[in-house]
């Protein structure tokens, strides 16, 4: 019963939040390894994202056509889980420009001190964001921020939460903010 309330009270307090940062910011939320169930708690807190970035690891592309009819703006790459049609449907690597920033999606990354594996260093990368490892990890190296949100799915590893990140853009300035899920169980759902 008092978790169900304090469940209550942090749910109404990141609706708040999330409204009043979007009077002054864009915001991304950024997902990874959700692997066909998304934690019910994250479920909740995309019901008004406007755009979202997944770094692979869907499995099914079910998740991928819940996420899209939250936005439209849903930017993806495949994972190393994934049935032949999320491969044919997505691309290895994707790079987008947000709000002035050039970020490069990726599942995965060899080497954290030499990501110019990507063959994308004839320009700067603001942003590189990964997943695969299901730890949220956020390093600067060189000028790029790497960026791993950890996993949004069914849990793989003991005691490592449920997490997700947002990306929160002013002008071309932005923060990245990881939030985890330590008070619930992890547990899968659709959206």
């Amino acid at each position: 019963m008092a978790l169900a309330f304090f469940y209550t009270l942090l749910n109404l307090y990141y609706s708040l939040f999330f409204k009043i940062a979007s009077i002054f910011c864009n915001i991304v939320f950024v997902m990874s390894d959700s692997h066909s169930a998304i934690n019910p708690v994250i479920c909740k807190r995309l019901k008004n994202a406007k755009k979202i970035i997944h770094a692979g690891d869907w499995s099914t592309p079910e998740v991928y056509h819940d996420m899209l009819e939250i936005t439209n703006d849903v930017y993806a790459v495949h994972g190393n889980t994934e049935t032949r049609e999320m491969d044919e449907l997505l691309p290895e690597v994707r790079k987008i420009d947000l709000y002035g920033n050039k970020i490069l999606i990726r599942h995965e990354i060899d080497s954290l001190k030499n990501f110019e594996i990507f063959g994308h260093t004839d320009e700067k990368i603001d942003i590189v964001i990964f997943g695969h490892t299901h730890k949220a990890f956020k390093k600067k190296i060189k000028g790029t921020v790497l960026y791993n949100p950890g996993s949004c799915g069914p849990k793989r590893f003991a005691g490592v939460a449920p997490s997700y990140g947002v990306i929160y853009f002013i002008g071309k300035f932005f923060f990245i903010r990881t939030h985890s899920i330590y008070f619930q169980k992890r547990e899968g759902s659709f959206i």
